[in-house]
């Protein structure tokens, strides 16, 4: 039974599926045919390329699913795909902040045809794995930005490979995110938090700067009080330090 997906795309059958690959991978994933389907791989590769690399083959990623447990999802229509699932579990926040705005960024290079479960639905659910096809985007939008990616666009099937804009990482206040490159008053809390409360493993400069100091004792300080440990202080690592 043919249904409308979330994005607006029919569900189709197994039959009109098209197998692509991942270029820079062995990765082949089930899709939908229309140049849509090709500019959705197409990000999957230049988030191979630029972002992180896709390394769990079958059992990491996916594309087509003739069903669903959501009745109305984008797998049904070929229009969405899962990428590193094993390290992006449903429902929970665990992607760096880093590489969140790199995943940004590369959705603004995609003019935003590419939606990413992180936040295109407001946060309910959470699902950094998943990107789709945009909701509301023509379809000529597609064949347009796909005829641009053949002819070379971001050197990806072709030529000398660009590097994307290098990601500038904000000095943000208490209750913000700190992680390495920050720089102000909140860094300089946290080091005098952590020297002031555990002086067994930190002994920190309270210079104010997130270097690879600070960002040691911020990843020991999570493992032993059971967090993330990804040496980003965020909301959950300032929240038990009491900042």
């Amino acid at each position: 039974m043919m249904v409308t997906t979330e994005n607006g795309w029919a569900s189709i059958p197994p039959s009109k599926v098209v197998r692509r690959g991942i270029t820079g991978t062995n990765i082949v994933l089930p899709l939908h045919p229309h140049d849509a389907g090709f500019v959705l791989i197409s990000f999957a590769a230049m988030y191979n390329r630029d972002i992180e690399p896709l390394t769990g083959g079958a059992s990491d990623e996916g594309g087509y699913t003739e069903t669903n447990s959501v009745y109305t999802s984008n797998h049904k229509s070929g229009t969405a795909i899962d990428l590193n699932w094993n390290k992006y579990p449903f429902r929970r926040y665990t992607m760096p902040q880093e590489r969140v705005q790199r995943v940004k960024q590369l959705q603004a290079g995609f003019r935003g045809l590419i939606d990413w479960g992180r936040d295109c639905w407001g946060g309910n659910p959470i699902d950094e794995m998943h990107y789709q096809v945009a909701k509301g985007k023509p379809m000529d939008a597609y064949v347009e930005f796909a005829n641009e990616l053949r002819a070379g666009k971001f050197a990806l099937y072709g030529a000398t490979a660009p590097t994307l804009d290098p990601v500038v990482v904000p000095n943000p206040g208490v209750g913000g995110l700190l992680m390495r490159g920050s720089t102000g008053n909140a860094v300089r809390n946290l080091q005098e938090r952590l020297n002031r409360d555990y002086p067994r493993y930190s002994r920190l400069a309270v210079d104010g700067d997130f270097g690879s100091a600070t960002e040691a004792v911020v990843r020991e300080f999570q493992q032993r009080a059971g967090l993330l440990v990804d040496g980003i202080a965020g909301p959950a690592t300032l929240k038990a330090l009491g900042l």
